[in-house]
């Protein structure tokens, strides 16, 4: 039931934030599943019955019924095959343990089973590598204490891996070896999650990357800014903070990388997927480039800026301009996002939800949920609806209302976002699109101008992402498509409405001339493995068993699919034979070494003659005793090197 609420308001199994408070709500409905002697829990089949019991008082899981299903079935699928894989390492895991019993033990001194990838093997590595790193940060005389802790307990390395690498949860883990005399470090494991968090809260903060100087700007008690920048892009302001290198200064002059607070604001900050504004600040004695706005904290807007020219004191009055231009972009991608979230919903279904965005001044970014790839049709669509809204020029109705009016009348709040109780709401079309967004948008759709949709991706489970263009950016992409249609027509001698079928037409003749030039490549090949050419060559190696017959070629052919096939050709007129066949394929020798039957069990093997042939034109080579190839880097070493086929094959006789 929680599960299916949450699904119902847009939320995706994923291993961070309220996406794996779902994951670890429905794999563990699964775990009771299988406790309970279930092959496979089907928490999906459940879906019918919370909606038929409590769809009256929450319409939202009707509209949502066949989405919750798909993804509770996809989840349980991929869960299913997470628990056989993890299973199975994790059997490796304790496997190794069992087999040693001392620092001095031989496995611990080998590197054995390296190299296999089946589940049972990549555990024993992980173990094998859990306890040497514990024995190396270890005193001589603590190495058995070490080893005896260790194999009774999955150390939280171990776990984490299992369960970052492959989807095992810990309380699985833990689950799994009860009874066997075997813990978990949950608290080790603990400690590697919160390493992982650390990493990525770092890497995903755009402002300072670090704790640090979130923390600074909460020290400094700034009141809250007042942002102008719905109402104007200009404004005569006041200094009231300026920052140099995580310290507050009194000024700033030419060249100086520095970060301003500002008494008032037009400069929008960055928050809700929108871009901060850029700008200037002027006034007589300086001039500034904001590069970027950013809120570290609340709604204190910082100016990311660096002084062109003058000096800038605390206190100073300027005048704050932001960038017009690309202020009026962002607004029209904007508004865009607000149609394409409700052509989405109507087309697809109403189970789509946003689940991220970015709108910048060329091109927008939108992440939502939905199971499977739009279809090219949908796309279609999706754009003819859009571009509708956009033609007709509606109103984009702006308002401010409490969060519990805006909701009970339809807005789309997004879950996990926190709103305060006066919220600015946006209306296009309503109740057609409705939602919270304190960002900055165009008073009519018609100022978007043209809207495409450039590419539709899945960057996620259950998670979609559409880019768009729109306005002077899409009209160039259009432009552009135009231009490269009318030169293919050109080129093709085709009017733009047959291009398609002359496409076709050059690809079908394509195939047909590759095809006959493949016949004439294959008889011109056959008619160089005549005997007596001067291209070919036969030897009779003697050995104590029987007599082996050695022929070699030089041809000229264009890949080594070729060429294997000419050497299996050949290897068909022998029954106690091996052929050596080399060509010159693109500047670069190549040989292929087949044997027959006959000829391995008289102790041939061509993977030796090829190491060994290889190693004549500086190259490598190898396979196995009936089949193997050999490169080198010298085309001019090809002749010679099969010159020393006989002695090649008489060595690898000798070897085994």
């Amino acid at each position: 039931r929680s599960a299916s609420f949450l699904i119902s308001d847009g939320v995706i199994p994923e291993n961070t934030g309220r996406g794996y408070v779902l994951r670890r709500l429905i794999r563990r409905g699964m775990l009771f599943g299988r406790e309970l002697g279930m092959e496979s829990s089907q928490l999906s089949n459940f879906v019918g019955t919370i909606v038929k019991e409590m769809g009256s008082h929450y319409p939202e899981l009707i509209d949502n019924e066949q989405f919750i299903v798909e993804v509770l079935e996809k989840e349980e699928k991929t869960f299913s095959k997470t628990l056989n894989f993890g299973t199975s390492v994790l059997k490796g895991m304790v496997t190794y343990r069992s087999k040693i019993n001392d620092p001095n033990h031989p496995l611990l001194i080998a590197n054995e089973s390296r190299k296999n990838d089946d589940p049972e093997s990549i555990g024993s590595r992980l173990a094998d590598e859990s306890i040497k790193n514990q024995i190396k940060k270890t005193r001589k005389n603590q190495e058995l204490e070490i080893v005896k802790k260790w194999k009774k307990t999955i150390s939280g390395t171990e776990t984490f891996v299992l369960y970052d690498t492959y989807g095992f949860p810990p309380e699985v883990t833990k689950e799994s070896v009860q009874g066997k005399d075997i813990d978990v470090d949950i608290d080790g494991f603990n400690r590697e999650m919160n390493k992982q968090r650390e990493r990525g809260r770092i890497s995903g903060k755009k402002f300072g990357g670090g704790n640090t100087e979130i923390k600074f700007y909460e020290k400094l008690n700034h009141p809250p800014i007042v942002f102008t920048g719905y109402e104007s892009t200009k404004l005569l302001t006041k200094v009231t903070a300026l920052i140099k290198d995580g310290k507050t200064v009194e000024e700033a002059r030419t060249n100086d990388n520095v970060e301003i607070i500002l008494e008032k604001t037009p400069f929008y900050a960055e928050r809700g997927g929108q871009v901060g504004d850029t700008g200037i600040l002027i006034n007589k004695e300086t001039e500034i480039n904001v590069l970027d706005t950013q809120a570290p904290v609340g709604y204190l807007n910082v100016h990311i800026s660096h002084v062109t020219n003058g000096l800038i004191r605390v206190g100073d009055s300027v005048t704050a301009s932001v960038d017009k231009d690309g202020r009026e972009k962002i607004r029209r991608n904007h508004t865009a996002t607000h149609l394409l979230h409700a052509a989405l919903r109507e087309i697809i279904g109403p189970h789509v939800k946003q689940s991220g965005s970015l709108v910048e001044s060329d091109r927008l970014r939108f992440d939502f949920t939905n199971l499977k790839a739009i279809s090219d049709f949908e796309i279609a669509e999706i754009e003819l609806k859009v571009n509708e809204k956009i033609r007709n020029n509606i109103p984009v109705e702006i308002h401010w209302t409490t969060y519990s009016k805006a909701v009970a009348e339809g807005a789309l709040a997004f879950f996990g976002d926190t709103y305060e109780n006066k919220v600015r709401t946006i209306k296009i079309d309503a109740p057609w699109s409705y939602e919270l967004c304190g960002g900055t948008h165009m008073d009519f759709t018609g100022g978007i101008g043209p809207f495409i949709i450039v590419s539709e991706v899945g960057i996620g489970s259950g998670i979609r992402r559409i880019e768009a263009l729109t306005g002077i950016k899409a009209e160039q992409t259009i432009r552009n498509h135009a231009d490269l249609l009318k030169t293919l027509s050109k080129q093709l001698n085709a009017n733009q409405d047959t291009l398609v079928e002359k496409v076709s037409e050059i690809q079908q003749d394509s195939v047909s001339t590759k095809k006959a030039l493949l016949n004439l490549e294959s008889e011109l090949m056959k008619a160089q493995l005549k005997g007596g050419t001067e291209n070919t060559k036969t030897y009779e190696i003697s050995t104590p068993k029987g007599t082996i017959t050695l022929e070699t070629a030089e041809i000229s052919t264009s890949s080594v699919n070729n060429l294997r096939k000419a050497a299996d050709d050949l290897k068909q007129q022998y029954k106690v034979g091996v052929v050596i066949v080399g060509s010159n394929i693109n500047d670069r020798p190549s040989i292929v070494i087949m044997a027959t039957n006959g000829a391995v069990k008289l102790g041939v093997n061509s993977g030796n003659i090829a190491k060994h042939l290889a190693g004549l034109m500086g190259g490598r080579g190898g396979g196995s005793a009936l089949n193997a190839q050999a490169g080198g880097k010298n085309v001019r070493q090809l002749k010679e090197t099969l010159n020393h086929s006989q002695s090649a094959v008489e060595q690898s006789l000798e070897i085994n």
